[in-house]
């Protein structure tokens, strides 16, 4: 399970916060199985997030609390 850093698990479609709240995002992928990494070709788990300042960008687990990565919302069922 990859977890935002108040420990809410992530899903696809959370809103989130980025950079102090100075830019938002959507999650689109939660990449944390072995072979997720190999198939995307990194060297960790993370989450990709379609961001509001540079369309689709990987941040890796350990990256969540420095990146100031905060849950904002569930998607809608």
């Amino acid at each position: 399970m990859i977890a935002y850093p108040d420990g809410t698990e992530a899903r696809v479609g959370d809103a989130v916060a980025l950079a102090h709240g100075a830019h938002t995002g959507k999650v689109t992928h939660i990449i944390e199985s072995a072979a997720d990494v190999s198939a995307w070709n990194l060297d960790e788990p993370g989450l990709m997030i379609d961001t509001s300042y540079g369309g689709a960008v990987f941040h890796p687990r350990h990256s969540l609390t420095d990146d100031e990565i905060v849950f904002v919302s569930r998607a809608a069922a």
